[in-house]
C-alpha cells in the first residue's frame, strides 16, 4: 500500500472479527513501532502484547475505552530509565512525541497488514499494570486494540487544509 493511500484510508476500528492475529503480524507491528524516530534516539518505549482471551477480558474490564472484542491489545509503555518524566522539561515533551511517533507507525503498519486498530487512552492504569505485571520502571501510556475489522468505518470530517496550513506566517491564505 502506498503511504499516502494508507494515510488517507486508515481509520480507528472498534469492531473486529473473532479471528486471532498471527504472532508474526504482531511482531511486525512492534517492529514498525520500534522504528519510529525518537528524541536523541533514546527509544523510550516498551511494548506488551496481550492476546490470551482471559487476560484480554480482564484488560477490557479495566479499559472502558475498548468498545469491542479485540483479538489483541498492545500496551505502549514509557521506559522511565530512558526518558525524563519531569513535566515542563523539553525532554518530557520529546518523550511523549516519541511515543506518539511509535503509535502512528504501529497504526499505519496495522492498516497495511489488513488489521483494524484503535488507540485507547481511557483505562485504569493501576489495574492494567497489575494484570500484566509491569515493573516500576515501565509506565503505561497508551493501548492499541487490534483485530481483523468487521467493516471499514466512514471517513471522519476533517478541517480544510486552508484552516490548518499557513505559508510564511499565520493568517496567510495558505495557497502559495
Amino acid at each position: 500500500m502506498d503511504l499516502m493511500e494508507a494515510l488517507r484510508t486508515r481509520r480507528s476500528v472498534r469492531q473486529w472479527t473473532s479471528d486471532p492475529i498471527p504472532d508474526e503480524k504482531l511482531k511486525e507491528l512492534v517492529e514498525a513501532a520500534a522504528r519510529a524516530p525518537s528524541g536523541s534516539n533514546n527509544q523510550p518505549w516498551a511494548f506488551v502484547i496481550i492476546r490470551e482471551p482471559g487476560r484480554l477480558k480482564r484488560l477490557r474490564a479495566a479499559a472502558p475505552g475498548i468498545a469491542g472484542r479485540a483479538a489483541a491489545v498492545i500496551l505502549i509503555c514509557l521506559d522511565r530509565r530512558l526518558g525524563d518524566e519531569t513535566p515542563g522539561t523539553s525532554e518530557y515533551d520529546m518523550v511523549h512525541l516519541s511515543l506518539g511517533a511509535a503509535m502512528q507507525n504501529l497504526l499505519l503498519a496495522a492498516h497495511d497488514l489488513g488489521l483494524g486498530a484503535c488507540a485507547i487512552g481511557s483505562f485504569h492504569p493501576a489495574s492494567l499494570e497489575s494484570i500484566v505485571s509491569l515493573p516500576p520502571h515501565l509506565e503505561l501510556k497508551l493501548l492499541i486494540a487490534l483485530g481483523f475489522p468487521v467493516s471499514q468505518p466512514d471517513a471522519p470530517a476533517l478541517r480544510p487544509l486552508s484552516e490548518v496550513c499557513y505559508f510564511e506566517e499565520v493568517g496567510s491564505d495558505g495557497e502559495h
